[in-house]
Protein backbone atom coordinates (compact mmCIF):
# COMPACT_ATOMS: atom_id res chain seq x y z
CA UNK A 1 0.00 0.00 0.00
CA UNK A 2 2.77 2.63 0.67
CA UNK A 3 4.62 1.49 -1.84
CA UNK A 4 1.28 2.63 -4.40
CA UNK A 5 1.21 6.00 -2.84
CA UNK A 6 5.10 6.79 -3.36
CA UNK A 7 4.19 5.87 -7.16
CA UNK A 8 0.98 8.24 -7.09
CA UNK A 9 2.70 11.25 -5.32
CA UNK A 10 5.77 10.88 -8.16
CA UNK A 11 2.82 10.59 -10.61
CA UNK A 12 1.48 13.51 -9.92
CA UNK A 13 4.82 15.33 -9.58
CA UNK A 14 5.43 14.62 -12.92
CA UNK A 15 1.89 15.55 -14.19
CA UNK A 16 2.44 18.79 -12.20
CA UNK A 17 6.36 19.97 -13.82
CA UNK A 18 5.00 19.05 -17.42
CA UNK A 19 1.87 21.00 -16.81
CA UNK A 20 3.85 24.16 -15.62
CA UNK A 21 6.20 23.66 -18.70
CA UNK A 22 3.56 23.64 -20.81
CA UNK A 23 1.48 26.57 -19.33
CA UNK A 24 4.90 28.54 -18.67
CA UNK A 25 6.59 27.70 -21.86
CA UNK A 26 3.44 27.21 -24.51
CA UNK A 27 5.12 25.65 -28.08
CA UNK A 28 7.04 27.52 -30.58
CA UNK A 29 6.45 29.16 -33.91
CA UNK A 30 8.27 30.06 -36.65
CA UNK A 31 11.91 28.93 -37.25
CA UNK A 32 14.75 29.93 -35.26
CA UNK A 33 16.19 33.34 -36.51
CA UNK A 34 18.16 35.80 -34.04
CA UNK A 35 16.13 38.86 -33.01
CA UNK A 36 17.85 41.08 -35.13
CA UNK A 37 20.80 41.33 -37.87
CA UNK A 38 22.12 44.22 -35.93
CA UNK A 39 25.91 44.18 -35.65
CA UNK A 40 27.50 45.91 -32.53
CA UNK A 41 29.69 48.04 -34.52
CA UNK A 42 26.49 49.94 -35.96
CA UNK A 43 25.23 50.95 -32.19
CA UNK A 44 25.62 54.68 -31.51
CA UNK A 45 23.31 54.55 -28.26
CA UNK A 46 22.46 52.24 -25.15
CA UNK A 47 20.11 52.63 -22.23
CA UNK A 48 19.61 50.38 -19.41
CA UNK A 49 16.87 51.07 -17.06
CA UNK A 50 16.21 49.62 -13.74
CA UNK A 51 12.77 49.18 -11.84
CA UNK A 52 14.05 51.17 -8.67
CA UNK A 53 15.23 54.35 -11.15
CA UNK A 54 18.35 53.81 -11.79
CA UNK A 55 19.87 54.22 -15.53
CA UNK A 56 22.92 53.74 -17.74
CA UNK A 57 23.37 55.33 -20.76
CA UNK A 58 26.16 54.56 -23.22
CA UNK A 59 27.21 56.13 -26.60
CA UNK A 60 30.11 54.83 -29.21
CA UNK A 61 32.07 56.96 -32.13
CA UNK A 62 34.67 56.52 -33.67
CA UNK A 63 34.71 52.36 -32.66
CA UNK A 64 34.88 53.76 -28.90
CA UNK A 65 32.77 53.56 -26.10
CA UNK A 66 31.75 56.25 -23.43
CA UNK A 67 29.70 56.30 -20.49
CA UNK A 68 27.03 59.33 -20.66
CA UNK A 69 24.98 58.60 -17.67
CA UNK A 70 25.29 58.03 -14.11
CA UNK A 71 28.89 59.21 -15.26
CA UNK A 72 31.04 60.67 -18.31
CA UNK A 73 33.87 58.59 -18.70
CA UNK A 74 35.42 55.96 -21.46
CA UNK A 75 33.82 52.54 -21.19
CA UNK A 76 35.28 48.91 -21.53
CA UNK A 77 34.23 47.18 -24.57
CA UNK A 78 33.84 43.90 -23.34
CA UNK A 79 31.20 44.15 -20.58
CA UNK A 80 29.39 46.54 -23.41
CA UNK A 81 29.46 43.59 -26.21
CA UNK A 82 28.44 41.15 -23.52
CA UNK A 83 25.06 43.21 -22.93
CA UNK A 84 24.46 43.18 -26.51
CA UNK A 85 24.82 40.03 -27.02
CA UNK A 86 20.43 40.22 -27.07
CA UNK A 87 21.00 41.53 -30.55
CA UNK A 88 21.93 38.12 -32.11
CA UNK A 89 19.87 35.94 -29.60
CA UNK A 90 18.15 32.97 -30.76
CA UNK A 91 14.96 32.73 -29.44
CA UNK A 92 13.66 29.13 -27.81
CA UNK A 93 10.12 29.92 -28.70
CA UNK A 94 7.83 32.87 -29.45
CA UNK A 95 5.24 32.89 -27.06
CA UNK A 96 1.27 34.03 -26.85
CA UNK A 97 1.97 37.89 -26.40
CA UNK A 98 -1.76 39.05 -25.62
CA UNK A 99 -0.98 38.56 -21.54
CA UNK A 100 2.23 39.81 -20.81
CA UNK A 101 1.55 40.15 -17.26
CA UNK A 102 1.72 36.53 -17.17
CA UNK A 103 5.82 36.40 -18.34
CA UNK A 104 6.38 38.96 -15.84
CA UNK A 105 6.52 41.82 -18.31
CA UNK A 106 4.02 44.07 -17.03
CA UNK A 107 6.67 45.34 -14.65
CA UNK A 108 9.88 43.98 -16.38
CA UNK A 109 12.79 43.60 -14.17
CA UNK A 110 14.87 45.31 -17.15
CA UNK A 111 14.25 47.53 -20.27
CA UNK A 112 17.60 47.91 -22.66
CA UNK A 113 16.91 50.02 -25.33
CA UNK A 114 19.23 50.02 -28.12
CA UNK A 115 19.29 52.74 -31.06
CA UNK A 116 15.43 52.97 -29.87
CA UNK A 117 14.63 49.39 -29.95
CA UNK A 118 13.40 48.26 -26.93
CA UNK A 119 13.98 44.90 -25.25
CA UNK A 120 12.02 44.29 -22.16
CA UNK A 121 12.87 41.45 -19.73
CA UNK A 122 10.75 39.65 -17.73
CA UNK A 123 10.55 36.29 -15.16
CA UNK A 124 12.66 33.55 -15.21
CA UNK A 125 11.27 30.27 -15.88
CA UNK A 126 13.16 28.02 -13.12
CA UNK A 127 11.87 24.49 -14.66
CA UNK A 128 13.30 25.67 -18.61
CA UNK A 129 15.75 28.00 -17.05
CA UNK A 130 15.00 30.69 -19.97
CA UNK A 131 14.43 33.99 -19.52
CA UNK A 132 11.10 35.80 -20.91
CA UNK A 133 11.80 38.90 -22.91
CA UNK A 134 9.28 41.26 -24.70
CA UNK A 135 10.65 42.58 -28.42
CA UNK A 136 8.64 44.83 -30.13
CA UNK A 137 4.65 43.04 -30.63
CA UNK A 138 6.14 39.50 -29.57
CA UNK A 139 7.47 37.76 -26.24
CA UNK A 140 9.95 35.14 -26.43
CA UNK A 141 11.50 32.41 -24.80
CA UNK A 142 15.60 32.91 -24.52
CA UNK A 143 18.96 32.08 -22.82
CA UNK A 144 19.39 33.43 -19.70
CA UNK A 145 23.10 34.63 -20.34
CA UNK A 146 21.43 37.74 -21.98
CA UNK A 147 19.67 38.92 -19.06
CA UNK A 148 22.50 37.81 -16.63
CA UNK A 149 25.22 40.28 -18.95
CA UNK A 150 22.96 43.71 -17.86
CA UNK A 151 25.05 45.29 -15.00
CA UNK A 152 23.54 46.48 -11.96
CA UNK A 153 26.40 48.50 -11.28
CA UNK A 154 27.88 51.18 -13.45
CA UNK A 155 31.04 50.54 -11.97
CA UNK A 156 31.11 47.36 -14.42
CA UNK A 157 31.21 49.21 -17.57
CA UNK A 158 33.79 51.42 -16.93
CA UNK A 159 37.17 51.22 -18.75
CA UNK A 160 40.25 50.06 -16.38
CA UNK A 161 43.07 50.16 -18.29
CA UNK A 162 45.44 53.16 -17.25
CA UNK A 163 46.13 54.57 -20.54
CA UNK A 164 44.27 54.51 -23.67
CA UNK A 165 45.56 52.35 -26.79
CA UNK A 166 47.92 54.93 -28.43
CA UNK A 167 48.92 56.66 -25.60
CA UNK A 168 52.59 55.40 -25.25
CA UNK A 169 54.58 57.34 -22.62
CA UNK A 170 57.63 59.25 -23.53
CA UNK A 171 58.72 60.02 -19.58
CA UNK A 172 57.64 59.81 -16.63
CA UNK A 173 58.02 61.95 -12.81
CA UNK A 174 57.11 59.88 -9.91
CA UNK A 175 58.16 60.15 -6.32
CA UNK A 176 61.95 60.50 -5.87
CA UNK A 177 62.55 58.98 -9.73
CA UNK A 178 61.99 59.68 -12.84
CA UNK A 179 62.35 58.02 -16.37
CA UNK A 180 62.94 59.46 -19.78
CA UNK A 181 63.89 57.86 -23.34
CA UNK A 182 66.83 59.31 -25.01
CA UNK A 183 68.76 57.82 -28.22
CA UNK A 184 66.01 55.10 -28.24
CA UNK A 185 66.81 53.80 -24.54
CA UNK A 186 65.03 54.58 -20.97
CA UNK A 187 67.34 56.43 -18.63
CA UNK A 188 66.65 56.48 -14.85
CA UNK A 189 67.08 59.58 -12.55
CA UNK A 190 68.75 59.52 -10.07
CA UNK A 191 70.67 56.80 -11.96
CA UNK A 192 71.09 53.30 -10.59
CA UNK A 193 73.54 50.18 -12.30
CA UNK A 194 70.86 48.34 -10.79
CA UNK A 195 68.48 49.05 -13.43
CA UNK A 196 69.20 48.04 -16.60
CA UNK A 197 66.86 48.43 -19.62
CA UNK A 198 64.98 44.83 -18.95
CA UNK A 199 63.63 46.29 -15.26
CA UNK A 200 62.73 49.92 -16.87
CA UNK A 201 60.96 48.80 -19.97
CA UNK A 202 58.98 46.46 -17.79
CA UNK A 203 57.97 49.01 -15.72
CA UNK A 204 57.12 50.73 -18.28
CA UNK A 205 54.81 47.68 -20.03
CA UNK A 206 52.97 47.72 -16.41
CA UNK A 207 51.64 51.69 -16.92
CA UNK A 208 50.72 50.60 -20.70
CA UNK A 209 48.88 47.21 -20.35
CA UNK A 210 47.89 47.67 -16.36
CA UNK A 211 44.32 46.87 -16.48
CA UNK A 212 43.01 47.71 -12.32
CA UNK A 213 40.59 45.38 -10.56
CA UNK A 214 38.22 48.58 -10.40
CA UNK A 215 37.41 51.56 -11.90
CA UNK A 216 35.31 53.96 -10.05
CA UNK A 217 34.42 57.84 -9.70
CA UNK A 218 37.32 59.52 -8.40
CA UNK A 219 35.64 61.15 -5.60
CA UNK A 220 36.79 63.88 -3.45
CA UNK A 221 40.02 62.13 -1.56
CA UNK A 222 43.40 64.56 -1.77
CA UNK A 223 46.24 62.50 -3.21
CA UNK A 224 49.32 61.60 -1.09
CA UNK A 225 51.50 61.99 -4.10
CA UNK A 226 51.19 62.22 -7.90
CA UNK A 227 52.97 60.63 -11.26
CA UNK A 228 53.03 62.38 -14.47
CA UNK A 229 53.77 60.77 -17.48
CA UNK A 230 54.18 62.52 -20.80
CA UNK A 231 52.29 61.17 -24.13
CA UNK A 232 53.14 61.33 -27.47
CA UNK A 233 50.57 63.99 -29.10
CA UNK A 234 48.95 64.64 -26.04
CA UNK A 235 49.45 67.22 -22.55
CA UNK A 236 50.40 65.55 -20.14
CA UNK A 237 48.49 63.01 -18.19
CA UNK A 238 48.04 63.51 -14.34
CA UNK A 239 47.51 60.35 -11.59
CA UNK A 240 47.36 61.59 -7.99
CA UNK A 241 48.19 58.88 -5.59
CA UNK A 242 44.89 58.03 -3.10
CA UNK A 243 46.14 55.51 -1.46
CA UNK A 244 48.94 52.56 -1.42
CA UNK A 245 47.26 50.36 1.61
CA UNK A 246 45.22 47.60 1.49
CA UNK A 247 44.90 48.72 -2.36
CA UNK A 248 46.65 50.83 -4.19
CA UNK A 249 44.42 53.74 -5.79
CA UNK A 250 45.16 55.57 -8.62
CA UNK A 251 42.93 58.53 -10.14
CA UNK A 252 43.72 59.63 -13.79
CA UNK A 253 42.45 63.54 -13.26
CA UNK A 254 41.64 64.16 -16.80
CA UNK A 255 39.02 61.10 -16.97
CA UNK A 256 37.74 61.71 -13.08
CA UNK A 257 38.42 57.99 -12.05
CA UNK A 258 40.17 56.40 -9.79
CA UNK A 259 41.84 52.80 -10.23
CA UNK A 260 42.04 50.53 -7.87
CA UNK A 261 44.76 47.45 -7.59
CA UNK A 262 45.71 44.98 -4.99
CA UNK A 263 48.89 46.10 -3.14
CA UNK A 264 51.45 43.67 -5.09
CA UNK A 265 50.03 44.89 -8.57
CA UNK A 266 49.73 48.99 -7.89
CA UNK A 267 53.03 48.48 -5.86
CA UNK A 268 54.78 47.40 -9.42
CA UNK A 269 53.52 50.38 -11.14
CA UNK A 270 55.23 52.85 -8.00
CA UNK A 271 58.48 51.30 -7.44
CA UNK A 272 60.93 49.61 -10.37
CA UNK A 273 61.96 45.94 -9.61
CA UNK A 274 65.18 44.51 -10.70
CA UNK A 275 64.57 42.51 -13.31
CA UNK A 276 64.56 38.93 -12.95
Amino acid sequence: MRRRWLVHIVLLFIIGTASAFLYWRPPSSGSAQALTSIQPAQVRQVALRWPDGRQIALAQQDSQWRMTAPWQAPADAFPVLRLLTVLSAVPRARLDASSPQRFGLQNPTAELTVDGLSFRFGDINAITQEQYLQFGNDIYAIELRHGAALPKDPAVLLRRRLLAPGEEPLAMELPGFRISKQDGRWQLHPASEAMGQEALQAFIDGWRHGIAARAEPRGNAPPIGTVTVQVKDHAPLRFGILARSPDVILARDDLGLAFRFSRDAGESLLVIKKYQ
